[in-house]
């Protein structure tokens, strides 16, 4: 391969990728932009799925008692734990005050529920979601992960969002990181650049991912889903983001507001992280044709990148300058998304560690990509 064709092969590439970081930073900003001042509905609900989650429930539900709400606003909080093996149930009946009290068969609390999974019900987070929005009364309904820490402002910043027009709104999630940890950093990190593609796209009007543990759906939607798609569609965030945004004649809105931004712990190792993008890049294989497309834009840069270093890298006299030219706009290109976002949410501090995460998120997103729209099989890789 001679060295003008990798140049133009790189000059072509990082033209394209920075054009497409700096339309998904202007998706951003306006992702960012001020919510109407609507009247919140009388009641609010927050459907609370949760299994073996017994040391983070309580921060959770404390959290949401804590919530800023209008006085004429009651919100409604229902954990329904996925036949957990741990304290979960007790320590949310705990939290909540929804213990029986003694001579009485009523809860201290009736607007706070913990519920139990049936066993007819089947089992998962798509299960315990559907379980909870059935028994929701509220005109919003907000799903959190039980792992999740929101904000004063968090309930009524998505609910102002959501709306019978825009059935969908959903915020950012970010990572509790020890700075110490550089495993952490870099997850942090390649969160944070999720987080905010997907602000972007939404921002620009096209929708592709969402955090499902941080999202509000508006009821008359939920009532329009056929009986057998609530389950699959309310827990699995892409799908439902997505549905609405290219099948119906509502929209999304992404609030990309720091009030609206709820914060969980990275995976807890290497293994458990692997684990979490294979599932995170099967469900590529579901998208609809605009976020797939997109997805695929991203991969095929990262690919032919990586593809360009591994053949500089034969010959570094030679090669390696259009190798490095690439990798330096590339960085510079993620840049423009990354920094503004990491002041949103709180994670300045985590550029002093983008070099070497920008290096492994080349071949990262490439071997993901490669499971996700390739013939290469989970089985093919190493669990």
């Amino acid at each position: 391969m001679t060295v003008s064709l990798l140049w133009w092969i790189v000059g072509g590439v990082c033209m394209l990728y920075g054009m497409g970081m700096a339309a998904l930073a202007y998706g951003r900003t306006r992702s960012a932009r001020a919510l109407p001042d609507r009247t919140l509905p009388d009641r609010l609900s927050v459907v609370v799925p949760a299994r073996n989650e017994s040391d983070s429930i309580t921060h959770c539900l404390d959290a949401l008692q804590n919530q800023t709400l209008p006085a004429h606003t009651t919100l409604e909080i229902i954990v329904v734990d996925d036949q957990s093996n741990d304290a979960t149930r007790v320590r949310a009946q705990r939290s909540l005050r929804t213990a029986v009290v003694a001579g009485s068969d009523k809860a201290a609390d009736p607007v706070h529920q913990v519920h139990t999974l049936p066993d007819a019900w089947g089992a998962g987070k798509e299960a315990a979601v559907a379980y909870g929005a059935e028994r929701a009364t509220g005109t919003v309904v907000l799903v959190l992960d039980a792992d999740c820490v929101p904000p004063p402002l968090w309930a009524a910043t998505l609910a102002r969002a959501c709306t019978v027009e825009t059935p969908v709104a959903c915020g950012p999630v970010r990572y509790d990181v020890d700075p110490e940890r550089w495993m952490q950093r870099f997850q942090a990190l390649e969160f944070l650049g999720l987080n905010a593609y997907g602000a972007g796209t939404a921002g620009l009007g096209w929708p592709t991912i969402c955090n499902g543990g941080n999202m509000a759906v508006h009821r008359s939607l939920i009532a329009a889903l056929p009986e057998e798609q609530i389950a699959t569609h309310l827990a699995a965030d892409e799908l439902l983001l997505q549905h609405v945004a290219y099948q119906t004649d509502g929209s999304v809105r992404y609030v990309w507001h720091n009030e609206a931004c709820v914060t969980t712990a990275p995976a807890p190792s290497w293994t458990a992280f692997w684990q979490q993008r294979k599932r995170w890049a099967h469900a590529t294989r579901s998208y609809h044709a605009v976020p797939w497309l997109c997805t695929l834009g991203i991969f095929v840069a990262h690919a032919v990148l990586l593809g360009v270093c591994l053949v500089g890298a034969t010959d570094p006299n030679t090669l390696s300058q259009p190798a490095v030219a690439g990798l330096l706009a590339k960085m510079g290109a993620d840049l423009l998304l990354l920094l503004p976002a990491s002041h949103t949410v709180g994670h300045r501090d985590l550029m002093r560690s983008y070099i070497p995460a920008s290096l492994l998120q080349l071949g990262y997103v490439a071997l993901f990509g490669a499971l996700a729209y390739g013939r290469l099989s989970t089985k093919d890789v190493l669990s």
